[in-house]
């Protein structure tokens, strides 16, 4: 199953911190992050996987990201991404054997903009062990 959905608050207390003996006090404000995304055609040889992550803070707004990828095989895929009024990206990613490698490159939309070109981003993760066992519970209902 390739499905997930998740949601989180970092730093629940809003801490407060002082650097040095700095008369200034910083604040740390909460981020709240939700996220889901489902992969259909799981058994096909292609398959696509739409997905969502939206994050703010108290402070600055929210902000989401939005995504599609396109599989072929279950081991390899392109895709593409969107954040709002920010960035719009593509991707590429592999599976061989137990190792996965991934480019991505992010275009900026903001004013930034001028002075970048966008950014690349290049990935290679050993998967180790086996997921199943980790969800074997699950069997039993």
């Amino acid at each position: 199953d390739h499905s997930y959905f998740g949601a989180s608050v970092a730093n629940i207390f809003q801490t407060r911190v002082k650097i040095g003996g700095s008369p200034l006090d910083y604040r740390m404000f909460r981020h709240y992050f939700l996220m889901a995304g489902w992969r259909f055609n799981q058994e096909d040889v292609f398959s696509y996987e739409p997905s969502f992550l939206i994050k703010g803070t108290e402070k600055m707004g929210f902000q989401a990201d939005l995504q599609m990828r396109l599989y072929y095989n279950k081991d390899y895929y392109i895709g593409a991404n969107y954040r709002t009024g920010s960035a719009v990206g593509l991707m590429v990613g592999a599976r061989i054997s137990k190792l996965y490698f991934s480019y991505a490159f992010d275009y900026t939309l903001s004013n930034i903009q001028r002075y970048s070109l966008g950014s690349h981003e290049i990935n290679i993760a050993l998967k180790l062990g086996d997921n199943a066992r980790r969800y074997r519970w699950l069997i039993r209902y």
